[in-house]
């Protein structure tokens, strides 16, 4: 499964609506499917970062609708063929996915206390991943999508009235 943490920023612009912007690190669930003498390198984890406008209902549930975006995976292969398509294939197998798109969420502070908040939710997430791989000179790009849905917990602190700092986790399923 995928884990992400982040750490959370949220702005109150007005009574019950809100900004969220979130920056932290992603990193992709095992996918190796290639022979170990043939994969070279692999680099399953980067930058994540997420934009999001949300509202919060006078019972507290938390509505977001967000961008996301994981980063990019890599994996660098030896060539056990000589034709470009083969390697390509091969390259999107072992290529962890770090993916970007569109979520809904919902959350609810289950725990609240002086300023402290503990959220849990859940939520779906359209993704896309692009792949391309360079063999021979030659670049093959190809890509993916899916919706999965995800589950997510994270501590906020207020630091002042319209704002909140903590840290998020999101699961994908």
């Amino acid at each position: 499964m995928l884990a992400l943490v982040l750490a959370l920023i949220s702005l109150n612009s007005q009574a019950a609506w809100f900004v969220d912007a979130e920056l932290g690190v992603s990193e992709a669930s095992e996918r190796n499917t290639q022979p170990a003498e043939t994969l070279v390198s692999q680099d399953d984890s980067d930058t994540a970062v997420s934009l999001g406008v949300g509202y919060e209902t006078r019972h507290h549930w938390l509505l977001t609708a967000r961008y996301l975006d994981q980063g990019d995976g890599k994996a660098t292969l030896k060539p056990t063929s000589a034709v470009s398509a083969d390697y390509h294939q091969s390259v999107v197998k072992a290529t962890p996915v770090l993916t970007s798109g569109v979520a809904l969420d919902v959350r609810y502070p289950v725990v609240s206390d002086q300023g402290f908040r503990f959220l849990v939710g859940g939520g779906v997430y359209r993704w896309e991943a692009d792949y391309s791989s360079t063999f021979q000179g030659q670049t093959i790009r190809s890509s993916d999508w899916g919706v999965d849905p995800y589950l997510t917990a994270g501590l906020d602190y207020r630091i002042a009235p319209a704002w909140r700092v903590g840290g998020n986790s999101i699961d994908i399923l």
